[in-house]
């Protein structure tokens, strides 16, 4: 009887033992303190034309804005991991100085990221901005009397209408006043001229004379052309492009 009592309490303590083990090693806690990307998003940042992605190094986050971003008033996006970071993601910064970010893990170590942002440097040289290779974002027309210009001997009315540029459209700018132009599966050779007062002459296109020029930075750039044909036809177009 006596070893019977002695099985049955080994039984019910073995368990309990067990049991209060596992209370007693509680999971560790992450060190992970990391930043896997920042944007500075256009739908966030009225002053952009559109997202601009910070480059990450050991401890530091720089990212270059156009000259006419204020960098007073900026809400960045940050994908980090850790328990939090200070100040809070996506709330309005001021960045005209390094701003300092620390991310808490969940163990309660920091680490510290040196956010410094900056204008792009101005340049006089609008043909160096120019010539490069350009993302053909889009371009919207509008024609209104019937306007039309000459291709070879034929009289061509263009389409009005958005057309939306896909990742194979481009438009490249050469420093020897040739360019080339690949526009829906379609690739023109062309020649063109910037003239001081910010016009661009472009030949041997779909649409031909002088374009306005309405923005030009290293990243972006904003064309129109609104042209007139020999019966009073109207042509107005609008191209962006971008870095």
């Amino acid at each position: 009887m006596k070893q019977t009592l002695y099985l049955l309490l080994i039984l019910f303590v073995v368990p309990s033992c067990q049991k209060g083990d596992s209370t007693d090693n509680p999971p560790a806690l992450s060190s992970q303190k990391s930043i896997s990307a920042v944007i500075f998003k256009a739908t966030d940042n009225p002053s952009l034309s559109s997202d601009i992605t910070a480059s990450l190094s050991i401890d530091s986050v720089k990212a270059e804005f156009p000259q006419d971003v204020s960098l007073a008033s900026l809400i960045p996006t940050i994908s980090f991991t850790g328990a939090s970071i200070a100040p809070a993601n996506k709330t309005v910064q001021n960045f005209i100085n390094p701003v300092s970010y620390t991310i808490t893990a969940q163990d309660g170590s920091t680490r510290r990221f040196v956010f410094a942002m900056s204008n792009q440097p101005a340049n006089t040289d609008s043909v160096s901005l120019l010539a490069q290779r350009w993302k053909y974002i889009k371009d919207s027309s509008t024609n209104i009397g019937n306007y039309y210009f000459l291709e070879g001997n034929s009289a061509l009315s263009p389409i009005p209408g958005v057309y939306f540029g896909n990742s194979a459209d481009y438009w490249e700018f050469r420093r020897d006043s040739s360019s080339t132009v690949h526009i829906n599966n379609q690739t023109y050779q062309t020649d063109y001229i910037l003239h001081p007062n910010n016009k661009l002459e472009v030949v041997g296109m779909m649409v031909h004379g002088m374009a306005s020029v309405i923005k030009l930075t290293a990243t972006e750039a904003i064309f129109d052309w609104n042209n007139t044909s020999p019966n009073g036809g109207v042509y107005f177009k609008r191209a962006y492009l971008r870095k």
